[in-house]
């Protein structure tokens, strides 16, 4: 999965997020492939099994009889919900343009940014050049886009080819602190933890009060 496959994955989990959406990592891996991307359905679930779910939740549950009625076999997957939602209320996300049910979504198409051509980056993509303290400096545009703001304190993790900063505290979460000019540090260790080197260039995804840090290798 390239940097811009990556991106689309996170926008699509949000969008579901943002309307309420109940599903699972099948729905994500259709809503990217009708937009034109060909992901591999196994590297969307691993993406979606560290993301930071906010008020959101994740249960197992049996969902035979919603996908194949009349199977004799159990087919288990995890059903991403809000807290306050019953995932018994899942259906798969209808991605037609019917309007017939809560799940459907027929905006998909919407939560993508124009693609950029070959010979150009998306404009948040970054080369990475740590300073001589081993440091890189995220600016105040990704702060600001992902609604932060001067003093506040962030939890950051590294793990699995992610770095991610919410302002949620995890058990293996370290703090970091926005500066006043609205910027702030990622120092070369947590690099080194999430991808065993320093990449040569990050894709920065900001969402509401969160920061999504992955290699970029397009």
């Amino acid at each position: 999965m390239n940097g811009k496959e990556e991106q689309v994955v996170f926008q699509v989990v949000e969008h579901f997020m943002s309307k309420g959406m109940l599903f699972t990592a099948y729905d994500v891996t259709k809503a990217v492939k009708k937009l034109g991307y060909p992901v591999y359905h196994s590297e969307v679930k691993a993406r979606l099994r560290k993301l930071d779910l906010g008020n959101y939740t994740k249960t197992l549950k049996d969902i035979s009889k919603i996908v194949f009625p009349g199977s004799a076999n159990p087919i288990k997957a995890l059903v991403y919900h809000p807290r306050t939602t019953s995932p018994e209320n899942y259906n798969p996300v209808d991605l037609s343009d019917s309007d017939s049910d809560a799940n459907t979504d027929d905006s998909i198409q919407t939560v993508v940014d124009v693609i950029p051509s070959n010979n150009a980056s998306p404009d948040n993509v970054y080369d990475v050049q740590l300073d001589r303290r081993g440091r890189f400096f995220i600016r105040a545009k990704v702060v600001t886009a992902a609604g932060f703001n001067a003093g506040d304190t962030l939890c950051i993790r590294a793990v699995d080819s992610i770095i991610e900063l919410s302002d949620k505290l995890g058990i293996s979460d370290s703090l970091i602190t926005i500066d006043r000019y609205k910027n702030f540090l990622v120092f070369e260790g947590y690099f080194m933890k999430a991808f065993g080197k320093v990449p040569h260039k990050i894709m920065v995804v900001a969402s509401n009060k969160k920061i999504v840090i992955t290699e970029y290798n397009q």
